[in-house]
């Protein structure tokens, strides 16, 4: 029985008190010998040959009760059935040996046992018909010097009759543990007895080698045995036979078998059965690759390739459980297929790809659902449909992306829906439903509708996406991607929706140069788990992102609809690259979305709303900013929110709200989209927060412009509107050099409104504001009804409110210290524009009001003597009628400081004296200079 070590496949070694047999700290040893002979086989009619034979340079394992001992055969006998073994141990009473010597791995004295493995890949070698390391057996000596070995194994013996067959694999049909590490106990109850319990392989592929330092080649024809753990088949077993083409057939027994120990079958003729070719021309051929696939007989690094376009008829297709190959598509096509189990929680043309030890498994170059690879095909889908399940349930086409597996050049236009009949948590996308750690998916197109009908709770967290559903694991990427399908949500337990992925919350995800197409429909009052903290997050690519997560260069063109009543319990935020992140160390790079990224019309907005032209929320430090290449990141789509909002909104050009997070950073972004806000229709005010750029953020922006406009059009709102932020209680620590270009109107017929070209508010003593330019017209007037795209119309039909509009700040809190350079270089050139003269009370180029000073003795000062604030004298003050067209009355031109003094602030702040054109300057006071636009630099 010659040693020859094989690789083993999905051993379970002991991890505990165990000692390998190399490391052992030996006892004194004493020289001995053994004569060993071997069990006989049972007599079998379909098993020739009784007895196993031992060979030149054997060895077995002795255990003299502390240690492994290699003994070596000498003195074989001429039949080969009994030989000596020599070799030294320590004095025992008791000698316990295993065969052959590779086959004896571990120790664990504390448990009495001897670990003993079967491998996973048996070598056959030259002559030879079994692979002898495979031929386990085990032996007792009570002193007499002799070992009479007990086989552990059982027998398939097959018979090749092709010239090019190079492998051929055993596998149960339910998995079942056939070889890999089982124990066997020399103290305790019943021993010594062999336990068949612990190994773990479900798969046995014997090869072939004309010697033993050659490659691996053809078999001879001939028969060959397997040797396997004894073991009872329920369904039966599968052999899979490989031809040197990568041709593959199979050969299934599908009742009952049982392999006992020291017996076993004979199979026979295992390569006459119909091939399955590497190259796969029929549909015939595709349905026997995913019976193989099915057995796991393609390991990593295998590849099968389409060489047609497939039409499957109709066929219901049961999902690949795990493939670890590579499928190669070709840029064929497989169409006319449905995908649905009810039982089963992962479901896609591929249920796993990969698995979770991380063989890279790949799925490339296929076109799903299309006759043509232009339009969907009309009959094919997949649907998820577990009525219930303890885990994740997931959806696309392939279920479940595993660890280190790619999915490259796939496009779907197969519907991927999650039915009604589905009651837990689930994840689906166009591409994949999920994806593990390091799994890839590149250049992929989806063209399919995503849809969530299902029924689950609403505290289960689900996730529709229009290439991936959802990940939690690391590293995960997904790149060149786009979706061109709709993606609808009518589930209320669906709180993650994104154009390219709908949740992440592992680290370290990327996702790169993908584009969203596809319209987003969220139907459902939805809910998440987290009540109250932001739950439902809608993104144009992705719709909630995790740790340091990246998304670089990635575009947004369709419009994200609220076409639901929202819940007023949990919050909701939209966003058009990203809907929401709660964690750190994200960063958005170069992106642009050129679509409404929140249209709400006729319907019930009852939750709080956080939402941005890039960016809805984020808890967790983020960074926005322009691509490695210097790609600016980009919002020229609008929010549009018409009726019934009856708690506060968030809203920025290009992020909504960044709570808490000093270290957040908006830099080199442009916005060009408007901000609409409307009719409120509630008896109790809600407040609407408006920033060009940021509405709320505790970072820094800067470097950034805003050309959008926004307007506070009409209902009973308390409106907060910034060209740069517009938050009344959430202030950035610095805003530097930005620009705002964008018309802001307070239009609304009730309630009030606090306009700043940069600032709806500004708290000195948090927020430094330097080098900006304020650029824009501050008008009650509506700029919308003839307004061009994003660009502002001339006002008409102005509101006749005393609304507090200011150049730079629509309001200003008194500091909490004296603040005498927070404000520096900043330029104002503003249109302020109201209905009459009677309601600029709290009109100024610098700040409408100043708010709670006399209570205070702390200082203010705007602009400094070295670096004052630039009024530029194509400023000024103008009155239109509240007609349409409006007819306008120029007031005053702010051409010299007198002019100017008179407007710096609003005229009935109690600190400020408009007509003697003084402040009290112990309190506020300003540093300004009149500035010609050249001298300006706009």
């Amino acid at each position: 029985m010659a040693c020859l070590l094989a690789v083993v496949s999905c051993d379970k070694e002991i991890a505990v008190d165990t000692v390998v047999p190399d490391e052992v700290q030996k006892a004194e040893l004493v020289p001995m010998t053994f004569r060993a002979s071997s069990e006989g086989l049972q007599t079998k009619a379909d098993i020739d040959g009784n007895f196993v034979i031992w060979e030149d340079g054997d060895a077995i394992a002795l255990f003299d009760g502390a240690a492994f001992n290699k003994f070596d055969a000498s003195g074989i006998s001429s039949d080969g059935k009994t030989a000596s073994f020599s070799g030294s141990a320590a004095s025992a009473s008791t000698y316990y040996a295993v065969a052959p010597y590779s086959a004896a791995t571990n120790i664990s004295t504390e448990n009495n046992r001897l670990s003993i493995k079967i491998p996973g890949t048996q070598t056959i070698v030259g002559s030879h018909c079994v692979d002898p390391g495979a031929l386990v057996s085990t032996a007792v000596d009570n002193g007499a010097g002799t070992l009479i070995f007990t086989n552990q194994f059982s027998l398939m013996k097959v018979k090749v009759t092709r010239s090019d067959v190079v492998s051929v694999t055993l596998t149960g049909n339910n998995g079942e543990s056939i070889n890999g590490t089982n124990h066997f106990y020399y103290a305790g109850d019943g021993a010594p007895r062999m336990d068949y319990s612990n190994a773990a392989g479900y798969q046995i592929k014997l090869v072939y080698k004309a010697t033993a330092d050659a490659s691996e080649s053809e078999f001879p024809v001939g028969e060959y045995y397997i040797a396997l753990w004894p073991n009872t088949f329920p369904s039966g077993y599968s052999i899979i036979t490989t031809t040197s083409d990568g041709a593959r057939s199979i050969k299934t027994k599908s009742t009952e078998q049982v392999l006992p120990r020291n017996g076993g079958q004979n199979l026979s003729t295992i390569d006459d059965a119909t091939f399955c070719p590497s190259e796969i021309m029929t549909a015939a051929q595709l349905k026997m690759w995913r019976k193989l696939a099915s057995c796991g007989v393609y390991a990593e690094g295998d590849e099968v390739k389409l060489g047609a376009d497939i039409d499957l008829g109709g066929y219901v297709w049961t999902p690949v459980p795990t493939y670890l190959g590579i499928f190669d598509g070709q840029g064929h096509k497989i169409y006319n297929f449905t995908v649905s189990n009810p039982a089963d929680n992962r479901i896609g043309f591929i249920r796993t790809l990969g698995s979770s030890s991380g063989q890279a498994a790949v799925l490339k170059n296929v076109v799903f659902g299309s006759a043509d690879g232009t339009t969907y095909d009309g009959s094919s889908s997949i649907s998820l449909s577990i009525p219930s399940s303890s885990s994740w349930s997931y959806a696309g086409v392939v279920g479940y992306s595993q660890k280190n597996s790619l999915v490259s050049n796939v496009i779907n236009f197969v519907p991927v829906t999650a039915t009604a009949d589905m009651t837990t948590k689930h994840a689906i996308g166009g591409i994949s439903g999920a994806a593990g750690e390091n799994a890839t998916i590149e250049s992929c197109v989806n063209y399919a509708d995503v849809d969530s009908n299902a029924s689950c709770s609403t505290t289960e967290d689900s996730a529709v996406g229009g290439i991936l559903g959802a990940t939690g694991s690391a590293n995960v990427q997904i790149i060149a991607c786009t979706n061109n399908g709709e993606i609808s949500n009518h589930c209320e337990g669906v709180s993650c929706i994104g154009g390219i992925v709908a949740k992440s919350s592992g680290t370290g995800m990327l996702v790169d140069e993908c584009v969203n197409a596809g319209k987003i429909n969220n139907y459902a009052a939805s809910v998440g788990s987290t009540k109250g903290n932001w739950d439902i997050s809608v993104g144009g690519i992705i719709g909630l992102m995790g740790n340091t997560t990246t998304v670089n260069k990635c575009s947004n063109t369709a419009i994200l609809y609220n076409r639901g009543t929202t819940n007023s319990a949990y919050d909701v935020c939209y966003g058009g690259i990203v809907g929401a992140t709660t964690k750190n160390g994200c960063v958005i790079k170069g992106c642009s979305n050129t679509a409404e990224y929140m249209y709400a019309d006729k319907v019930e907005f009852t939750s709080y709303l956080a939402a941005g032209g890039i960016l809805g929320y984020s808890r967790g430090a983020i960074t926005i900013t322009k691509a490695d290449d210097g790609t600016l990141t980009t919002n020229s789509g609008q929010f549009f929110q018409r009726r019934n909002h009856t708690q506060n909104m968030y809203i920025g050009g290009i992020a909504g709200l960044i709570e808490k997070q000093t270290s957040s950073v908006i830099e080199f972004c442009v916005n060009e989209g408007r901000i609409i806000g409307s009719d409120a229709q509630t008896s109790t005010k809600r407040e609407f927060y408006a920033g060009g750029i940021c509405c709320a953020s505790s970072g820094i922006i800067s470097d950034c412009v805003n050309n959008g406009f926004m307007i506070a059009r009409d209902g009973d709102l308390i409106a907060y509107f910034g060209g740069i932020a517009g938050s009344k209680n959430k202030y950035p620590t610095s805003v530097l050099r930005c620009v705002n270009n964008g018309a802001i109107s307070g239009y609304n017929s009730s309630g009030s409104t606090r306009i700043g070209g940069l600032m709806a508010v500004f708290q000195p003593d948090q927020t430094e504001v330097r080098n900006c330019v304020s650029n824009c017209l501050v008008t009650t007037g509506n700029v919308y009804s003839n307004a061009s795209g994003n660009t502002a119309g001339e006002p008409v039909n102005y509101q006749n409110k005393d609304y507090y509009k200011g150049g730079l700040f629509g309001e200003v809190y008194a500091p909490k210290a004296d603040v005498t350079d927070n404000v520096t270089g900043c330029v104002v050139n503003c249109v302020l524009s109201n209905q009459s003269a009677g309601k600029d009370g709290w009109t100024g180029l610098i700040a409408g009001q100043t708010k709670s000073t006399s209570s205070t003795a702390y200082k203010l000062v705007f602009g400094t003597a070295s670096d004052p604030v630039l009024i530029v004298n194509t400023s000024r003050i103008e009155y239109g009628s509240n007609s349409n067209p409006a007819t306008i009355t120029p007031g005053d031109a702010i051409n010299n400081e007198a002019s100017a003094f008179k407007w710096l602030m609003g005229a009935e702040s109690k600190l400020y004296d408009a007509s003697a054109g003084s402040s009290n300057a112990n309190i506020v006071d300003f540093h300004f200079s009149i500035a010609t636009p050249a001298q300006a630099g706009i």
